[in-house]
């Protein structure tokens, strides 16, 4: 059988039933106004959970919720197993099986619960869900914890959601029920599942301190990233912030001329506190941008005149102004315009409403009017996909134009929003490079790594995400730091777009993401390991070093080489092997190999390649070859032979600067300045 599986994607604050800010991946967060703790869970919170598959045959522990419905541990089907529970009888929608689950889900902890469930034969698809009923003081109330999901007689469907919970109470149970009607279910592999507190890894070197000689390194920031673990997070990794959106137009100005700072000067405070840098993100786009700013005077959406241009350049000019004069020398760096370029026009620039108004004249306004406001602040023009053409050439010439007539730009922000499969570490190194010989400075503005690489693709729990699309994206990791060190003087700041992948702008309730180098429980992921220490990386550092016996080989001679394999892990190194091209003036002799390896040489007294093989390389354990070569008797004298073996391996090398070749250098000697009668590789020259 197949299985479809289906998670909440929504946080919710159900007792007043709206969306939170925070959107966790596939989390429910349940909250109630404080009140002292019930007697249920006095003491730290009971972390055994709640199992259930029915396999000894019994309910374990589920009953009829209402008493009408029939609860039947059945062998007609199962998720896992060979038994489930069937539930039949139901004359209500809110009818079901029921568990009772006091003192297993405590305030202010954090739960996964999940749940697999299938329509007995013959029913109509129909959606389920799993809710909670809980009394306190006599009082009873109900909230959903997986919404309404679709389910069938075809396939088991998994209903699961991470709950943050917040309430208070005597009695507690959850329930499966229906959204209509009185359908006959399965449901099996129950698992109630206690999440440990949050916490930072204390003992891990910061991220910032590892790049300390190169550059700062932030991270994009929102209110709840100012206290508690997340707080901690950032104050040991990152020594810069951007702030995610509450600098943008729709949070700093609302309505016109009336401005609001609350949370970017919040943000700006702990920044202070914690000795960081504050980018400022950003002073125009496309987006999030208040309806008022292209309405006419009368109200009406602008269309482009002369006056409404008038209009909203100086609304542009009043904005920016109010903006950066507030923020002052506090923000060192602004993204001034955001995304302005577009590749699939024939002049490259994006057709937003500030296009379709004023022309290009937005783009210098801007840049002027912050330059006016904040002297010291260095200004950016930011944007996506800056290493691919034509947007790249469009960017570049676009940036030389304001330089040419003038203009304030100090740099370019490069997003880096990426993939495991985009883009190429050498297109980066090309791009930074190119708008360097422009004199202007660059910044990574919004790294983040998706584990997808079209939209098609869809994971549903973090924990499905394959282990070898993350082990993809801490290579890539590593090999956009290792060129972004080696532009060091070229790239001014590193700024991740987020710190962990609780909270990243690409998970949905569509899918969930992990594009960043902690994970959802604020751990270090392989991502953070490609950034710090890449040699901890999984896969085999494999290396080779070659040795000639002798410095010198009279011609006619035989020269011996002892080749060394060895795999610095950290794993075992899968079908490993070295290459051998046998260098010109000399012919195969013999070779020796270890036990294991298999050779494929050419015939001995020719030249040619020599290929060795093994399955396997186990760290720290050498594979030690001898190789000895006979050198033509016509070789002249002074001539040098070089020797080079490399190595490689089925798994991935960690080393971002791998020794996997190595040379020997054979300086020959050939005193006797006659022709040779013949050349025997089994004895010396003969001269006439």
């Amino acid at each position: 059988m197949t299985a479809r599986q289906l998670t909440a994607g929504w946080v919710l604050r159900l007792d007043k039933a709206m969306v939170l800010a925070r959107v966790f991946a596939f989390t429910i967060a349940l909250v109630t106004p404080f009140r002292a703790s019930a007697a249920t869970c006095d003491g730290p919170p009971d972390p055994s959970g709640l199992h259930t598959d029915f396999e000894d045959g019994g309910p374990d522990g589920w009953t009829p919720r209402i008493g009408e419905e029939r609860l039947i541990v059945t062998p007609a089907d199962a998720h896992s197993g060979s038994l489930s529970l069937l539930i039949t009888g139901r004359q209500h929608a809110f009818s079901g099986p029921s568990i009772d689950a006091t003192g297993k889900m405590c305030n202010g902890s954090r739960y996964v619960v999940s749940l697999w469930a299938k329509l007995a034969p013959g029913e109509a698809d129909t959606e389920l869900r799993l809710s909670l009923q809980r009394t306190l003081d006599g009082m009873t109330n109900f909230n959903t914890l997986v919404g309404n999901t679709l389910v069938t007689t075809g396939e088991w469907v998994h209903l699961a959601a991470r709950v943050d919970f917040a309430f208070n109470y005597d009695t507690l149970s959850l329930y499966v029920e229906s959204a209509a009607g009185t359908a006959s279910f399965y449901i099996d592999d129950f698992d109630l599942t206690f999440v440990a507190p949050l916490q930072i890894e204390p003992d891990l070197p910061p991220v910032a301190e590892a790049l300390a000689d190169f550059f700062p390194v932030g991270a994009a920031v929102y209110a709840a990233d100012l206290s508690g673990p997340h707080a901690e997070l950032l104050a040991r990794h990152f020594n810069s912030i951007t702030s995610e959106n509450d600098m943008k137009w729709d949070a700093t100005e609302p309505a016109e001329g009336r401005f609001t700072f609350t949370n970017a000067d919040a943000q700006v405070r702990f920044a202070q506190a914690h000795n960081m840098q504050v980018r400022g993100h950003t002073l125009v786009w496309h987006n999030q941008i208040p309806p008022w700013v292209f309405l006419d005077v009368d109200g009406n959406p602008m269309t482009p005149t002369l006056e409404n241009k008038a209009l909203l350049l100086q609304r542009l000019t009043n904005h920016i102004r109010g903006v950066v004069e507030h923020f002052g020398s506090d923000v060192y760096a602004w993204d001034v315009v955001n995304e302005v370029i577009d590749p699939s026009q024939p002049d490259g620039f994006r057709r937003s409403p500030w296009f379709t108004i004023t022309g290009t004249d937005y783009i210098d306004t801007a840049f002027l009017v912050a330059h006016e406001a904040a002297p010291a602040a260095r200004l950016y023009i930011n944007d996506y996909n800056t290493t691919e053409e034509p947007k790249r050439t469009f960017l570049y010439n676009l940036v030389r134009d304001l330089r040419n007539r003038g203009v304030p730009i100090d740099g370019v922000g490069h997003q880096m929003h990426s993939n495991i499969g985009f883009p190429q570490a050498q297109s980066v190194a090309d791009t930074i490079n190119l708008f360097s010989g422009l004199g202007v400075d660059n910044q990574i503005t919004e790294l983040d790594i998706s584990v997808y690489t079209n939209s098609g693709e869809a994971f549903l729990d973090y924990a499905d995400i394959p282990a070898d699309r993350l082990i993809q994206q801490g290579y890539l990791y590593r090999d956009l730091f290792q060129v972004f060190r080696a532009l060091k003087g070229q790239i001014s700041s590193v700024t991740f777009w987020g710190e962990a992948d609780d909270h990243t702008w690409l998970t949905s309730s569509r899918r969930v993401d992990a594009p960043l180098l902690f994970d959802q429980s604020l751990q270090h992921k392989l991502a953070y390991l490609g950034v710090v220490d890449p040699l901890k990386l999984p896969g085999s550092d494999v290396a080779v070093t070659i040795r000639a016996a002798s410095a010198v080989v009279f011609s006619g001679h035989h020269v011996s080489y002892a080749i060394s394999m060895t795999n610095n892990g950290p794993d075992p190194a899968s079908t490993p092997f070295l290459v051998d091209a046998i260098p010109d003036h000399t012919v195969l002799h013999s070779i020796t190999a270890p036990a294991g390896w298999r050779c494929t040489t050419p015939v001995v007294g020719t030249g040619g390649r020599i290929i060795c093989k093994a399955r396997s390389l186990d760290v720290g354990v050498p594979a030690l070859f001898t190789l000895t070569l006979s050198v033509d008797c016509s070789t002249p004298d002074g001539t040098t032979i070089l020797d080079t073996a490399s190595v490689a391996s089925g798994s991935r090398n960690p080393n971002p600067s791998p020794a996997n070749a190595a040379t020997a250098e054979v300086l020959v000697l050939n005193p006797h300045r006659k022709p040779c009668r013949r050349p025997w590789p089994e004895r010396p020259c003969e001269l006439r």
